[in-house]
């Protein structure tokens, strides 16, 4: 959970550029991961801001790409298993933020995030999987995706891979939520007009902490299924 501190901190930093700006440098910072330019990338702002979904688009526009997506708790060893098994491939950490907790965990990272051509990650304790080496090469790609802010990450972690910052002020939220109901990508089978008019009948409501773009989606399908009553979505924005 953020404290006010921290975002006030990361608001200020964030509106020195548009948010359209700033998920426009995710996307180029992607893309260097995905052709290997770039070794690793954290994307770092609140839950519900359209981080994973736009991150995930970007890579399922590359055909025949080998990912492998992680979501929630991981160990350190399961850690180190899965950058074993997929050593060759784009990992996606989404809401892994209990790697972060763990100092094994972290060592890792270090290893896999690092700038280096040649990354050798070494499990050099008992137990685990025996058919895993102690120590192995890793060639693929890291990104990581949280709501942690950029100002708490381990140093050395931060030093070693690109990172963007998404945070939203309340005004930007309303832009990416209307944005995004006119993306035909974001619930394509509901048209463009009615996910606009719903996002507009939850602006009222953006400055309430739980109103995000999930809260978008819920109202959307909310309002149809409920054969269009607007008070679902007044519903929804008022108990987010």
């Amino acid at each position: 959970m953020l404290n006010k501190k921290d975002i006030q901190m990361n608001k200020t930093i964030s509106t020195d550029f548009s948010v359209e700006e700033r998920f426009q440098f995710m996307e180029n910072y992607v893309n260097l991961v995905i052709k290997s330019e770039a070794n690793s990338l954290i994307v770092s702002g609140d839950s519900g801001l359209g981080k994973s979904f736009r991150v995930m688009k970007i890579i399922n526009s590359f055909e025949d790409l080998p990912y492998f997506l992680v979501k929630g708790f991981a160990t350190s060893r399961a850690l180190y298993d899965t950058l074993y098994r997929h050593r060759n491939k784009l990992i996606i950490f989404d809401d892994c933020d209990s790697i972060l907790e763990d100092k094994v965990g972290i060592n890792i990272l270090k290893g896999a995030l690092d700038s280096y051509d040649k990354r050798t990650i070494s499990w050099l304790a008992k137990g685990g999987d025996k058919s895993i080496p102690l120590q192995f090469d890793f060639n693929g790609g890291v990104i990581f995706i949280t709501n942690r802010p950029l100002e708490k990450f381990d140093k050395a972690i931060l030093s070693r891979a690109l990172s963007i910052n998404v945070f939203m002020t309340n005004e930007e939220k309303i832009e990416e939520m209307l944005r995004l109901a006119l993306d035909t990508t974001f619930l394509p089978n509901f048209a463009s007009s009615l996910k606009y008019n719903v996002a507009l009948n939850l602006v009222p409501y953006m400055d309430k902490e739980g109103v995000n773009l999930r809260t978008l989606e819920k109202a959307i399908k909310a309002y149809v299924y409920s054969d269009k009553n607007v008070r679902m979505i007044e519903y929804i924005g008022e108990t987010a």
